[in-house]
């Protein structure tokens, strides 16, 4: 094999590299934002408030993250 073939391969390799971790780096993106707009659209009814010491925080069932991340 000549040099500039084995050139040749190693930038297509990294190309394809480059081209993969882009492309995995924006699945990661879409799928995140829709677990989180999955998970703002859990309705009221599924949310609870409870106030621990002087702190109030909110819990969502549990089911309902599970029936997001199943989404």
């Amino acid at each position: 094999m000549t040099e500039a073939a084995i050139d040749r391969r190693s930038a297509a390799k990294y190309a394809a590299e480059v081209v993969i971790g882009q492309e995995l780096e924006r699945a990661e993106r879409v799928a995140r934002q829709r677990i989180r707009d999955g998970i703002q659209g859990i309705p009221p009814e599924r949310r609870h408030l409870v106030t621990i010491g002087d702190s109030r925080i909110e819990v969502i069932e549990t089911a309902a993250v599970d029936e997001v991340l199943a989404s």
